[in-house]
């Protein structure tokens, strides 16, 4: 009773525990069980985080359990199919400061339009109980992180030495030297002769690096953009829309000039030769000064909170990969290593002991191939070797040393496409555009496995809207959203 009691909303949560009374036959005169769940859910801008949760969660408040059927086996004596119901939605968050506003996201779904760009860590915190496990209250959080925060996730244990060198290796490389020739010369030059980093050689030299951050965003649709205040500033404000629709000279000088490579103009950092540490201790002193706050106002929150997870939900565009090419395709391999290498998935202690002992609470990790309406359904099989043939390298080493429960599952929240038969064989995929005209597209097929080399616009997929029905309670069609239920509701 005292555990009931420490919680913020324990009246409510007494009346549900006695409202539910009558169902704990074998149970009777026991407490209600809470159990803990938070669920993050990762990937880059457009990987479909928000349209996820959303659909998941208007899912969960009219539960129908032929379209979302649980794989739990059931027990003997029960009859019929799981059922989940939603006791209570939209509660005080508990890791974030902000609420996953679904009512909001929901409705401009139903208009067919985008939401606002996810910019904070956004929680939906909700209570659910199981018919095949009434005695269990599942106490569950589903976290909504942007996509362009990962990109700091390289600073998660690291200095700002560590951080530099880390980051002049990896620009210096496929695909990123492609685009950060003239930075890597200027810091190469730098080291040669500090000198160089005198008075207005330190202005140029941080205006080349946020440079260098405008050409991976626009040419590379990188993902390792750090520090990512770049692009959603310590306000969790995004950049302008009317600069978005700039053209590329007269956005990269906007950019360059109202954006910072920091907390602010005052604090912006670049990343530093080593060979800097004797010869100009003082500004290295002063940019590890600056890279020190920053990870712990935007760096800190973010890790912890995805550390508190039990399980990560990780999207993946494949369309968009081989769409944009052989770029995208390895800068993503970049975040994964980077990713995994940060957050240290899996533990070697049993789950019930985290609470006493420290140490990593991700227990399980699914890798979803997001956005499936936009490939023919017959290539589903080979999407799914796609991406574990993507993110398995990545995952096997965590498997190996600790065990971590790893899924490669094949989604979309909203499924928005329609095939169409013909006799021809031909791959057509039928989906709603602009004024709900609706638009064909034949779709290629997917590569048995991933070629050598895939130049930028060999694959071409089409970019349906989200179609959710007008009545608000009525949950959309989805391709796949079953496979993640057990993730969410062990």
């Amino acid at each position: 009773m005292k555990k009931l009691i420490k919680d913020d909303d324990s009246k409510l949560r007494f009346n549900v525990t006695k409202r539910l009374w009558p169902r704990f036959t074998p149970w009777r005169g026991k407490l209600l069980r809470t159990k803990h769940r938070c669920v993050g859910f990762l990937g880059l801008t457009g990987a479909g985080k928000t349209v996820f949760i959303t659909s998941l969660v208007n899912h969960f408040k009219d539960f129908d359990s032929a379209s979302l059927p649980i794989r739990t086996v059931k027990k003997k004596n029960m009859k019929g199919n799981v059922n989940v119901t939603e006791v209570k939605g939209g509660l005080q968050p508990r890791l974030c400061k902000h609420r996953f506003d679904y009512d909001v996201y929901r409705d401009a779904f139903k208009r067919h339009k985008w939401p606002e760009k996810t910019r904070q860590l956004q929680e939906y915190r909700a209570w659910y109980v199981r018919n095949d496990k009434p005695h269990t209250l599942y106490d569950t959080s589903l976290i909504d992180i942007p996509g362009e925060r990962l990109g700091d996730i390289c600073m998660v244990d690291a200095d700002f030495e560590k951080w530099s060198d880390n980051m002049l290796k990896m620009l210096s490389l496929e695909p990123y030297s492609q685009v950060s020739t003239e930075f890597i010369q200027l810091a190469s030059e730098a080291a040669d002769d500090p000198k160089k980093l005198d008075g207005d050689g330190l202005i140029e030299y941080v205006r080349s690096y946020k440079e260098l951050l405008v050409r991976l965003v626009t040419e590379l649709k990188s993902p390792a953009m750090s520090p990512s205040s770049f692009l959603i500033d310590p306000n969790d404000l995004y950049i302008p829309e009317n600069v978005l629709n700039m053209p590329p000279k007269a956005q990269k000088d906007w950019l360059v000039d109202n954006r910072c490579s920091g907390l602010d103009k005052k604090h912006e950092f670049a990343p530093l030769p080593s060979a800097l540490k004797d010869d100009k201790k003082t500004l290295y002193k002063k940019f590890g000064g600056y890279y020190k706050k920053y990870c712990r106002q935007i760096v800190s929150p973010l890790y912890k909170a995805l550390r508190k997870c039990d399980s990560l939900v990780v999207l993946i565009d494949v369309a968009d990969m081989l769409q944009f090419g052989e770029g995208m395709i390895n800068a993503q391999d970049k975040l994964l290593e980077q990713l995994i290498d940060g957050l240290q998935p899996g533990t070697v202690l049993p789950e019930m002991m985290d609470r006493f002992m420290p140490g990593p609470r991700i227990h399980r990790l699914a890798f979803v191939a997001s956005k499936a309406d936009r490939i023919h359904p017959s290539d589903f099989g080979t999407l799914q070797a796609l991406l574990k043939s993507i993110c398995g390298p990545h995952a096997k080493r965590r498997v190996a040393t600790t065990g971590l429960d790893t899924t490669y599952e094949v989604c979309s929240a909203v499924d928005s496409t329609e095939t169409e038969s013909n006799d021809d064989n031909r791959r057509v995929l039928l989906f709603k555009g602009e004024n709900d005209r609706t638009l064909r597209c034949e779709v290629p097929e997917l590569p048995e496995e991933m070629p050598d080399s895939i130049p930028k616009g060999m694959y071409d997929f089409p970019e349906p809207q989200p179609m959710l029905p007008g009545i608000n309670r009525k949950p959309p069609r989805h391709i796949g959203l079953e496979n993640i239920i057990d993730i969410i509701l062990a």
